[in-house]
């Protein structure tokens, strides 16, 4: 196998040849067979009855009682994450295991571990200068863990918010007086330059270097390696500003960063991503067990922030604050997200009426957990549709075609799927019934798109008997596999038949 083949491609050949029987015997779980599945006690929870069933095809495994899935690949990271608290246990290393434990004839990668990847961040490698001051960063974070243990004051104000001991530690939140920064300052620890860059300090009217950040809760932002980049300020008491972030500097630029994504990766590859807004709702999650949560550190999504979300390859779940700021950002991001190919899913905290549950800290505190915000998750596009197209509170045949007619034209709904989801969400907020909803719309522009589908890959599978080298040259271009889908989605009559033709000549 060349070593110019990509992580995807790499990881998708592991996934097709692995055992994930033989992947979870190796940790010591017993399956046995039941009709034509394996079954075994989920590691993911305090498992009784055996709720974790292997598909027949031994490629994927899912518990019916926690609601974990994935393949042989997720689950040893998982199992390394979860289980064994191997927090360093990256994708990497989970690929390199099952390739190990199933023998599989495909060469090993360098774990990102390794300590040359661990100074570069969106393929740019930092300096020699920049590297020190990520070293003086992650020093000045072990002292402020330090005295934030010590500082009773700082500790009250989070456990009042409802945290405890232990998450403080996992989330490395600290605290620096400003007397520790003085004295830095004064007999130059670290460069003062440096420590200016970090935020951590400024410069005066007088040209006098003087501390920031102090007597605040101190929190580290990481870059996807798990170097500390840049630091956010909360404050304890009414100060003004509430949070102090960073100032931009080579090593940090707010929009190209998500705060707790170094963590995140490891458990959101090829599942899901929660998406929130700030610090302590990162905190929330975890406190319910959730890995796989990160903030945008606002109520927005850069580019390059989507960027970092792409590689992860999962659902991206938008729980931002339960606030007018947070459903305007909301519906702001969904269309973007929705045509740029994403999975995208909403958690609406308004859903149990209740003004109390602003975000996702209020839900923790009112007594919720992972599977209470999984049940208030509907599809991106539901929740666009019932919040802007549909949101008035009488809905005429007229605003039920025209909105319909308009998400078509916004590329929004591209599939019987999406179509199936649009009529739902009419049916229930309207008094028309199914069979009318059916009549207003008639017949719709997806479905002469999905006859050009048909149309388009039946030359494309003309051209694949005609001409292979151009049908290559072509097909690399176009997204086939999509086009498959769709053409097999609208031949509904013969789904079988159809889909087995593709499978079989492609």
């Amino acid at each position: 196998m060349s070593n110019t083949i990509s992580i995807q491609q790499r990881y998708a050949s592991i996934v097709e040849q692995a055992s994930v029987c033989q992947v979870i015997s190796a940790y010591g779980l017993s399956l046995f067979k039941k009709g034509k599945s394996w079954k075994s006690l989920c590691p993911f929870h305090d498992d009784r009855h055996p709720s974790l069933s292997v598909r027949h095809d031994d490629k994927v495994w899912k518990c019916f009682a926690c609601g974990e899935s994935g393949n042989a690949i997720t689950f040893v990271q998982k199992y390394e994450n979860q289980v064994l608290h191997n927090a360093s246990f990256s994708i990497v290393d989970a690929m390199n295991k099952v390739i190990q434990i199933c023998n599989l004839p495909i060469p090993q990668m360098k774990s990102v571990t390794d300590p040359k990847y661990q100074y570069i961040h969106n393929g740019r490698s930092y300096t020699e200068s920049e590297q020190l001051l990520l070293k003086m960063m992650e020093k000045i974070s072990q002292v402020s863990v330090y005295y934030i243990m010590q500082n009773k004051e700082a500790l009250e104000y989070l456990k009042q918010r409802g945290m405890e001991e232990a998450l403080i530690e996992r989330m490395a939140f600290g605290i620096l007086p400003r007397s520790q920064m003085e004295v830095w300052i004064q007999d130059g620890t670290f460069p003062l330059r440096d420590l200016e860059e970090a935020g951590l300090a400024y410069i005066d009217q007088d040209g006098n270097y003087q501390p920031a950040m102090f007597d605040r809760i101190l929190i580290p932002i990481r870059d996807e390696r798990g170097n500390i980049v840049s630091f956010s300020g909360r404050a304890i008491h009414n100060e003004d500003p509430k949070y102090l972030l960073g100032k931009t500097s080579p090593v940090f630029q707010k929009g190209h960063h998500l705060y707790h994504y170094e963590v995140a990766k490891r458990a959101a590859y090829d599942d899901a991503v929660y998406i929130v807004e700030g610090f302590f709702d990162v905190a929330a999650g975890k406190k319910m067990g959730m890995e796989n949560i990160v903030a945008t550190m606002g109520t927005s999504l850069s580019s390059e922030q989507k960027k970092l979300l792409k590689r992860l390859n999962c659902e991206l779940v938008l729980m931002w604050d339960n606030d007018e700021a947070g459903k305007s950002a909301t519906l702001k991001e969904l269309p973007s997200l929705i045509r740029s190919g994403f999975d995208v899913s909403v958690i609406d905290l308004g859903i149990w009426g209740d003004p109390t549950i602003k975000d996702p800290w209020d839900a923790v505190q009112a007594g919720m957990d992972k599977k209470d915000l999984n049940n208030a998750k509907i599809s991106g596009l539901h929740y666009l549709i019932k919040q802007q197209y549909l949101s008035d509170p009488h809905i005429s045949a007229s605003k039920i075609k025209s909105a319909y007619d308009a998400l078509i034209h916004d590329h929004l709904i591209k599939t019987t799927f999406d179509q199936m989801i649009y009529k739902e969400c009419a049916t229930s907020k309207t008094d028309f019934s199914r069979k009318e909803i059916d009549d207003i719309l008639q017949a719709t522009p997806i479905i002469r798109r999905q006859e050009i589908h048909i149309d388009a890959f039946m030359n494309m599978y003309r051209l694949f008997e005609e001409d292979p080298n151009k049908y290559v040259n072509i097909s690399s271009k176009i997204n086939l596999e999509k086009l498959m889908q769709d053409a097999v989605i609208s031949q509904e009559s013969n789904h079988d038949d159809f889909l087995d033709l593709v499978m079989n000549e492609l």
